[in-house]
């Protein structure tokens, strides 16, 4: 990947994290919904810490 299209991938990374955070916050009992797309956004955008706390839905 080159710069110009990291940075683009990275922008809507953040936006998916953003809403799916928020669906996390109003059903969190529904992780089927937000627990794989949280883990893969953070992974994908490079953030190891957070997909860590996620990697159980990776499965």
């Amino acid at each position: 990947m080159n710069k110009d299209k990291k940075a683009i991938a990275d922008s809507w990374y953040k936006k998916a994290i953003k809403y799916y955070e928020q669906a996390k916050e109003l059903a969190p009992d529904q992780s089927d919904q937000w627990g794989y797309p949280l883990y893969a956004s953070y992974y994908n955008s490079g953030n190891m810490a957070k997909a860590k706390q996620y990697e159980k839905y990776s499965k």
